[in-house]
């Protein structure tokens, strides 16, 4: 174990995997082994890369956290980690879930709110970017003036729960943490 954490600060991350994988086999009850040997391989996960190294990556530290809240389901790092796994492979959906997780066992998990709200803002502008290329339009930073009446109200109509559950989620981000300046931006 300790060899594995040597070698995780050093940036060896392939090392530290194999270290804290023989750490795992010595004593699988260990909860804290696993708990490396899972951030270990998450480390070497690409955000937003798509290709079957870096998911199969992604998947194995995923594993191994599930087994780290097998034994300890609260444990907010490994919740956090599967979180922030989901949202580095653009998985939303599962993000939001996990980050909903996070806070069930840590309401006053600022980042996990924060998180949250993130997602749904950038659900609602996607669907403002599918709604304005319908009209060969782009975002303009002016409201979009000449997009029709009838696609803004189906658009307010779409949006309207992602951006009440976002607001919703980064004021809870601010009144956890008031100088939370990214969602105060959001």
């Amino acid at each position: 174990l300790n060899k594995g954490v040597e070698a995780y600060k050093a940036a060896q991350y392939e090392e530290a995997i194999n270290h804290f994988q023989k750490a795992v086999s010595l004593d699988p009850t260990y909860p804290m082994t696993r708990l490396y040997l899972a951030t270990a391989y998450a480390q070497q996960v690409v955000p937003d890369l798509k290709n079957a190294h870096n998911e199969k990556i992604a998947q194995m530290a995923i594993d191994e956290f599930h087994k780290v809240l097998e034994k300890h389901p609260n444990d907010v790092t490994a919740l956090q980690q599967i979180a922030s796994l989901y949202y580095d492979l653009d998985q939303f959906d599962k993000a939001k879930e996990w980050n909903q997780k996070v806070l069930a066992a840590d309401p006053k998990n600022a980042q996990a709110a924060y998180t949250i709200g993130a997602i749904d803002w950038r659900e609602a502008f996607q669907n403002a970017k599918n709604a304005l290329h319908q009209y060969n339009l782009n975002p303009d930073g002016k409201g979009n003036v000449k997009l029709p009446k009838k696609a803004c109200e189906a658009l307010k109509q779409q949006n309207q729960t992602a951006v009440s559950d976002g607001i919703n989620y980064l004021q809870k981000a601010l009144d956890i943490n008031p100088n939370y300046d990214d969602a105060m931006s959001y």
